[in-house]
């Protein structure tokens, strides 16, 4: 039984979407961050990639992200991910 899946599919594109703009990090009275940018207007956007530093701490597909780790804080970066996988 092969555990693989292959997918034909003529709307596959190499081109990844554009850098995420407006990134903003607020600190809330319980010491958590709140992440915030402006939203991806491509029409394959599919999700963004939240970072901490050089480590993913989360996936969305709105345009705010609340950090589970309290008082971590640190840069955060926002990736935009398309339908195809490419992220930019």
């Amino acid at each position: 039984m092969p555990l693989s899946l292959t997918i034909y599919t003529s709307d596959y594109d190499e081109e990844p979407p554009a850098p995420v703009k407006n990134v903003k990090a607020e600190r809330d009275g319980d010491g958590r961050w709140h992440v915030t940018w402006s939203r991806n207007t491509e029409p394959d956007f599919c999700y963004y990639r939240v970072y901490r530093g050089d480590e993913q701490i989360g996936s969305t597909i709105g345009q705010e992200f609340v950090d589970p780790t309290t008082g971590a804080g640190g840069q955060y970066k926002i990736v935009a991910v398309d339908q195809s996988g490419n992220s930019g």
